[in-house]
């Protein structure tokens, strides 16, 4: 978890900070099972049920393999991805082994959090 700087004309700097939460998981197969265990106990901690409050959409995001990426969409927003991350990403950071991941804006978790227990 931690600030991450996205670029955004509308501001007068251009940029301004999201808080974002991401899961990595790396290991001699890819276990898209695995992360997307942390991701449905996420959204289950929250009180986001999958299928009613949140699905994975295909993504076409070039970072993750071919048909083996998602977007995560939650109350009709997409709030991040998931996906097991492309072998050409991997070869150019030196890593050796399959990766799977997810990463989420923060905000829109606390947002639903705060609607269901209030």
């Amino acid at each position: 978890m931690s600030d991450i700087v996205v670029l955004d004309e509308s501001r007068d700097t251009l940029a301004r900070n999201e808080k974002r939460v991401c899961i990595m998981y790396l290991n001699s197969s890819s276990a898209f099972e695995i992360v997307q265990g942390v991701l449905d106990l996420l959204m289950t901690k929250i009180g986001a049920k999958f299928g009613a409050d949140y699905h994975l959409q295909e993504s076409t995001d070039p970072l993750y393999f071919p048909k083996r990426g998602a977007n995560i969409v939650l109350n009709k927003k997409v709030i991040g991805s998931i996906g097991v991350v492309h072998p050409e990403v991997l070869e150019k950071y030196e890593i050796k082994y399959p990766v799977t991941c997810f990463e989420t804006r923060l905000e829109d978790l606390f947002e639903v959090f705060k609607t269901k227990t209030s």
